[in-house]
C-alpha cells in the first residue's frame, strides 16, 4: 500500500515524525525513565524535535498499561490500577504499552502473571497530536 513506509532500524530506539508529532519506540528494557527518554529524544533526533510540537515515547517490556506525562512533579492517583504520572520535564509523553503475550514458565515464575492481556491503539491527530486511545483485551 503507498500509505505504508516500512522502517528499517537496527538500533535500540526509533524515531519518526507524523505531522507535528515525534514518535520513539524502545522495548523498554534499558532506558526507561520518563525524563530521560525525553533528553533522549532531543539529543537523538534534535531536528524532528525542533519541526514538532508533539513528541510521545512508546514502551513496553512490562506487560502492563502506564501513562507518564512529562510535565508537572505530581504523582496522582487516578485508581486502584492505574497511576499516572506529570513531571514538568522534556515535553514528551510516555505509552507503557500492555503485552498481547501468555504467560510462559518465566513469567509465572517471576509472578509476572497479574496483568490483563491487552492491546492499546494511541490515536494521534496529525496536527493536534494525542486524542484518545483504545484499548482491546484478549479473550
Amino acid at each position: 500500500d503507498d500509505r505504508v513506509t516500512v522502517v528499517e532500524w537496527t538500533g535500540p530506539y526509533v524515531g519518526l515524525r507524523y505531522g507535528s508529532n515525534l514518535v520513539a519506540f524502545h522495548h523498554g528494557d534499558g532506558t526507561s525513565d520518563a525524563q530521560k527518554l525525553g533528553a533522549l529524544m532531543s539529543t537523538t533526533w534534535p531536528k524532528l524535535w525542533g519541526e514538532t510540537v508533539h513528541r510521545y515515547w512508546f514502551t513496553g517490556h512490562l506487560h502492563h498499561t502506564k501513562v507518564e506525562t512529562i510535565r508537572r512533579r505530581h504523582t496522582q492517583k487516578l485508581s486502584t490500577k492505574t497511576i499516572r504520572r506529570i513531571h514538568e520535564d522534556g515535553g514528551v509523553t510516555k505509552f507503557l504499552l500492555p503485552s498481547l503475550s501468555g504467560d510462559d514458565r518465566y513469567h509465572v515464575l517471576k509472578g509476572y502473571t497479574m496483568s490483563q492481556a491487552a492491546l492499546l491503539a494511541v490515536m494521534l491527530d496529525h496536527d493536534r497530536g494525542w486524542f484518545g486511545n483504545l484499548r482491546a483485551v484478549a479473550a
